[in-house]
């Protein structure tokens, strides 16, 4: 395992919760709750180093499907959602 690998996998077990060996997250969960899953791509920088692209599925999280019917729906949830993200 390189440097790369080790520092994701102590970023997604140890800040994420995320349990390699098993494949799913630990009991405890992580800073952000608990994960369903995640999934990620590794590209190379023009100068040669390594970084990734990450998404991670939270459990009990909304589904985009969810979502975008909600903020149809409910002014305070779009005015909420539109406020975090911006």
């Amino acid at each position: 395992m390189n440097f790369f690998e080790f520092s994701i996998h102590a970023i997604f077990e140890h800040l994420f919760g995320w349990a390699f060996d098993r494949r799913d997250c630990k009991p405890n969960g992580g800073i952000l709750g608990h994960l369903k899953t995640w999934s990620g791509t590794v590209e190379l920088t023009e100068r040669g180093s390594f970084h990734g692209h990450f998404l991670i599925w939270l459990l009990g999280g909304m589904n985009p499907s969810d979502i975008h019917l909600r903020l149809q729906k409910d002014f305070e949830f779009e005015l909420f959602l539109f406020l975090f993200i911006f």
